[in-house]
């Protein structure tokens, strides 16, 4: 019995440093293949040279005023940016679905692009990785249970494709240059308080309602029609 207890110990072992090995050869991989992404993206990065020049014609009141409280003076367009993002993700209802996540965001500006690389605890020592982007007029979403087991992979599609610049203009106030006029984007007054921002790019458009308080902050992001 003690050697079958023994023999027992011993596969138990190795199946536990075999998923390890895995985990870690799957999550380099993973890791590798978003670096290979985001390099892409950075390496077709432009930015309109010189300073930042607000236009008091080509945006309605309080865009202007929102540019120019969100843009220091003398400030030059921001080409690309790299946020780190630490929360929680909501996988399913009520509180039980909200899971932690640590998430790396890989914007460039100019033409529109974003890589979204995040690691959201399902269980422990087993995470789902989902990589999210836009890049070039194309969409792109993969999720990996562990970097191994995919659970998503989604077709290029065009509905992909306008959802995910749906989800780069609504995030655009990070990097507020990008909200400038110009470059393929459009404001339109709703109201006193409330401006459309319009983006193109290629053949992919789309629309965003903003909100604004008195001190002409964001307050609120719409998007009525995104696809799921």
């Amino acid at each position: 019995m003690s050697r079958l207890l023994v023999a027992g110990g011993g596969i138990l072992a190795a199946l536990l440093v075999l998923a390890a090995v895995t985990l870690l050869v799957a999550t380099a991989r993973w890791d590798r293949a978003t670096a290979a992404l985001r390099d892409a993206m950075r390496s077709g990065s432009r930015a309109p040279a010189g300073l930042v020049a607000i236009d008091s014609t080509s945006a309605p009141p309080v865009v202007r005023r929102y540019l120019e409280r969100a843009i220091p003076p003398g400030a030059t367009p921001v080409g690309a940016a790299t946020l780190v993002q630490e929360g929680q993700f909501q996988m399913g209802k009520g509180e039980a679905g909200w899971r932690r996540f640590h998430a790396t965001h890989h914007v460039r500006a100019y033409p529109p692009g974003f890589l979204w690389d995040a690691s959201i605890a399902m269980a422990p020592m087993v995470p789902v990785r989902v990589r999210d982007g836009y890049m070039d007029g194309r969409g792109m979403m993969k999720g990996a249970l562990a970097a191994v087991v995919v659970v998503v992979d989604a077709e290029p599609t065009p509905a992909l494709a306008e959802g995910a610049l749906y989800r780069y203009l609504a995030e655009a106030a990070w990097i507020p240059t990008r909200l400038l006029p110009g470059d393929g984007l459009a404001w339109a007054a709703v109201d006193d308080s409330t401006a459309r921002a319009t983006l193109r790019d290629g053949s992919v458009e789309v629309d965003v309602q903003f909100g604004f308080d008195a001190d002409a902050d964001i307050t609120s992001i719409f998007v009525p029609e995104r696809g799921r």
